[in-house]
């Protein structure tokens, strides 16, 4: 398997709805109730969070890279989740700090306006 290699499913791309937040966070809408590419709909007020909120890791491009090797380049704060029967919003934390250059640049790009979905 090459290390760009996709998985059976393809999900519809998060997006980013608001600037930057004085926290450093930035508001994504993580997924909403419309046709994939799949001709799937994801039904947002059925999801259940409790087991995400426990780990709300954000995976660069779902994690679909295996170079990337589905580590994490940041994470929803919980208590910023908001789901309704339409989507689920909230607000995004990347890691930039330490040794991780790809989740700092990936959270630089968001910031600039180069990168808008996930």
């Amino acid at each position: 398997m090459s290390d760009d290699t996709k998985y059976d499913k393809a999900y519809s791309a998060s997006r980013v709805i608001g600037k930057q937040a004085a926290d450093g966070t930035t508001r994504f809408r993580l997924t909403e109730r419309k046709v994939d590419r799949d001709g799937d709909v994801v039904e947002s007020g059925g999801g259940r969070l409790d087991n995400f909120k426990l780990n709300p890791v954000v995976l660069f491009s779902h994690g679909f890279s295996r170079a990337q090797q589905m580590l994490p380049i940041g994470r929803v704060l919980p208590e910023s989740i908001k789901q309704t029967q339409r989507f689920i919003d909230g607000d995004v934390e990347f890691h930039e700090e330490g040794s991780d250059p790809f989740s700092a640049m990936i959270g630089e790009k968001v910031r600039g306006g180069f990168l808008n979905t996930g």
